[in-house]
């Protein structure tokens, strides 16, 4: 058992070591937690705010979701035109999440909170394609190793 677990974390080295891996595991790390603030802390500040109900609630998470949907072709198309490491999507798109979670905390009405929303899901359509394009590029390469093996 000892052996195959020195065995192991041999073969898991060049992976945790790799700063493109650590990078899709992070990213990977960011969703469910992204997904808690907004499940919670998001839709309680609003209730708190001004008095969000289910209807208001529900009009917030619809903007994300659409403002998601209706980016993400242009984000996957971006995504399968970049090479590398694709930081010039992610990292202005990551921002304008950030930005747009912050403005959240000065929201005073229902119009701040789902604009504030869209912007959201605008930029996690970038966001998450471009390392869904990079996984992709591994899984593409892998099962190529697979199939050649």
């Amino acid at each position: 058992m000892r052996q195959h677990a020195a065995h192991w974390w041999q073969d898991m080295q060049p992976i945790i070591r790799s700063r493109n891996q650590q990078a899709l595991i992070a990213q990977a790390c960011i969703f469910p937690l992204r997904f808690s603030c907004f499940t919670t802390v998001v839709a309680l500040h609003a209730s708190t705010t001004f008095g969000a109900g289910p209807t208001d609630i529900g009009m917030m998470f619809t903007a994300l979701a659409l403002s998601q949907g209706l980016g993400m072709p242009i984000g996957a198309w971006l995504a399968d035109k970049s090479t590398g490491a694709r930081k010039g999507l992610v990292i202005p798109a990551g921002l304008l999440s950030a930005a747009s979670l912050g403005m959240m905390a000065m929201a005073t009405e229902d119009t701040h909170f789902i604009a504030a929303m869209a912007c959201q899901g605008a930029a996690w359509a970038f966001v998450r394609m471009a390392p869904s394009a990079a996984d992709m590029g591994v899984l593409s390469t892998v099962s190529s190793f697979w199939m050649s093996a």
